[in-house]
């Protein structure tokens, strides 16, 4: 939830300076890589879990948002 500490440290800032928030009301993973499509964010808060998931679907190894 946005309201959480965690959370609070890294959208209070960017919502600041005029960031937009979107908030999902789940996590699904096909959903994640619609949201990077169609959105194109630049910051996202995930647990470590969910950061895995995301590095081993198969979607993440061409997906231009994931390549650093």
């Amino acid at each position: 939830p946005r309201h959480s500490n965690g959370a609070a440290l890294v959208y209070g800032p960017a919502v600041f300076v005029g960031a937009t928030t979107y908030l999902h009301p789940g996590f699904h993973i096909d959903a994640f890589f619609d949201i990077l499509e169609e959105f194109k964010p630049t910051h996202s808060f995930l647990v470590p879990c969910l950061c895995q998931a995301i590095l081993d679907h198969p979607w993440s190894l061409a997906h231009p948002c994931l390549m650093m």
